[in-house]
């Protein structure tokens, strides 16, 4: 009869989990990538609806996958961060939490850079083959030409206006449910356009080694205007590529698929590519396994913040004689995962019991604010590994004990170079404005990468107010209240014009309460602001 009920369970737990399980997909969001302060390692923005993905980088073990919660227009956050020395070209592995779909990318990095990508669930997964035939081409000589053929109802391909390819669709001769899309392009539209980009980048290229690699040796003393124009021309080689890449990618997709993405950009005239575009067939596989079961119930039992049961199940997945070489890695992460909220629990327990104690037994309201403010940091982490309302709701009662006291943080700015040996640190930077944020969306890097831009950003709008500027010590006090709706979004830190490379650095305020150390009325947050690199 155990026996009986076993094999039930296990029937129960994996039909569970395929009637929950979707396809799930990745595509860059360009317009999302950001400079960032990564101390020379590469940067990936995941940004999903979804609050319980599980991620691994499977050629970077020593990769570090921090979740950051949830942003106000309801994205929820994942930053991956790869040390460059050990892969500058991250695979990336994404799944939801117990699900065996998942979606696998690479991405070329750049130092102190995130580039952004968007994980998507989707209902109708579709995929795309390459039926291009030796002898298919397309005779205009001064264009190439893209056949979809599909029997998708609906299927869009788009491509960006500035292409100025031409698109049509029509029925299939004697097949009416079959459609063929054409798509004839300009190859002169690519060429000019990575014309354009390749000249920016190596405009930028020239000053950057005349700045930063000659200037020392030569004796040189860049100026202002110097350092103006190295900001410009970055701008505008990292325009161009973008608007490269923009250009060079057709989409196909339809209502409720994922989108599919044609790199163009190494056609050339006369060149002829066929593709057929179908809905992935999704086969829903009852895996009545020992590790596809244990993996369900460990999930099952993360969300329920049973964090031991949940690793013991996912280690009993890990260790079962049918599990799948490729579940492994994610298994792993499950673990490490189950590990880290763990800790997390067992260093607030006694936060928590002191905090108790202190309102019992008429404790100092500073003794009280101090702890709960370590508390709302550990439910914070616990929040962005395993978003719940048990975890918001702790954090929203303990933000009421301690709103009615001042938040002053004591930031100390540091310059970070690097050469040869690595990062190090220059010395503090005197003189750097520091600005409120309170609107809702950050300001792209671009409006503040120049002095000009700056100022016309923050003269434009009543989002931003200068709040002070640090001193010949690099140091300054900032005071904000805890108040709902009187927190700032975030901080600008913007030096003003040095004889070197610094530029403007935004800080979302999760980021500067978060890493915030010391007393509750008086935090310390050091900050460190890097010179700008081409490497």
């Amino acid at each position: 009869m155990k026996k009986f009920l076993s094999i039930f369970f296990l029937i129960l737990c994996a039909v569970a989990a395929a009637a929950q399980s979707r396809y799930i997909s990745s595509s860059p969001m360009e317009d999302e990538d950001s400079f960032a302060d990564l101390g020379g390692a590469g940067g990936v923005m995941l940004l999903s609806k979804n609050g319980n993905l599980s991620i691994n980088v499977t050629n970077a073990p020593k990769a570090k996958i921090v979740p950051r919660g949830a942003r106000r227009d309801g994205y929820y956050e994942y930053a991956v961060i790869v040390d460059r020395n050990e892969t500058s070209e991250p695979k990336i592995e994404v799944n939801r939490r117990g699900d065996i779909n998942r979606t696998n990318f690479v991405v070329t990095t750049r130092p102190d850079f995130y580039r952004a990508y968007l994980i998507e669930e989707v209902e109708r997964p579709i995929h795309m083959e390459d039926q291009t035939a030796p002898n298919d081409a397309y005779l205009d000589p001064s264009a190439a030409e893209l056949e979809f053929t599909t029997a998708i109802a609906g299927l869009s391909v788009k491509s960006h206006p500035s292409l100025g390819a031409t698109v049509e669709t029509k029925a299939k001769t004697g097949d009416r449910e079959i459609s063929i899309t054409s798509v004839k392009i300009p190859i002169d539209r690519i060429d000019a356009a990575r014309q354009r980009m390749e000249t920016a980048q190596k405009a930028y290229n020239a000053l950057n080694k005349r700045l930063v690699d000659d200037a020392p040796s030569t004796g040189y003393t860049p100026t202002d205007s110097d350092w103006e124009t190295l900001d410009k021309l970055s701008e505008q080689a990292d325009d161009a590529t973008r608007d490269f890449q923009k250009l060079t990618a057709i989409e196909i997709f339809a209502d409720g698929t994922n989108r599919l993405s044609v790199d163009i950009s190494d056609l050339r005239p006369r060149m002829k590519r066929v593709y057929g575009v179908l809905l992935l067939n999704k086969v829903e596989k009852v895996y009545v396994t020992e590790s596809s079961a244990a993996l369900a119930e460990g999930s099952r039992l993360y969300a329920l913040r049973d964090y031991a049961n949940a690793r013991a199940n996912f280690e009993k997945a890990l260790k079962a004689p049918d599990v799948r070489p490729d579940d492994k890695a994610m298994i792993s992460s499950n673990i490490a995962e189950c590990d880290t909220c763990i800790k997390y629990e067992q260093q607030l327990r006694p936060v928590l019991l002191k905090m108790n104690e202190m309102r019992k037994t008429g404790g100092s309201q500073a003794e009280v604010v101090r702890y709960a403010t370590h508390a709302i940091g550990g439910f914070t982490t616990l929040n962005n590994y395993n978003p719940n309302d048990f975890y918001t709701g702790r954090i929203k009662r303990l933000n009421e004990i301690i709103e009615d006291q001042p938040l002053d943080i004591h930031f100390t700015v540091s310059k970070w170079v690097n050469d040869y040996s690595g990062f190090f640190e220059s010395g503090r930077i005197p003189n750097v404005e520091v600005w409120e944020f309170t609107g809702d969306t950050p300001p792209a890097p671009k409006a503040y990468r120049t002095e000009k831009d700056f100022r016309k950003l923050v003269g434009s709008s009543s989002d931003y107010k200068l709040v002070g500027v640090t001193d010949e010590k690099g140091e300054i006090d900032v005071h904000l209240s805890r108040k709902p709706g009187q927190m700032p979004t975030g901080l600008i830190f913007r030096p003003v014009r040095l004889n070197d490379n610094v530029g403007t650095k935004y800080l979302d305020i999760r980021e500067v309460v978060d890493g915030a150390t010391g007393d509750y009325n008086k935090r310390q947050f050091r900050l460190k602001m890097y010179t700008r690199t081409n490497k």
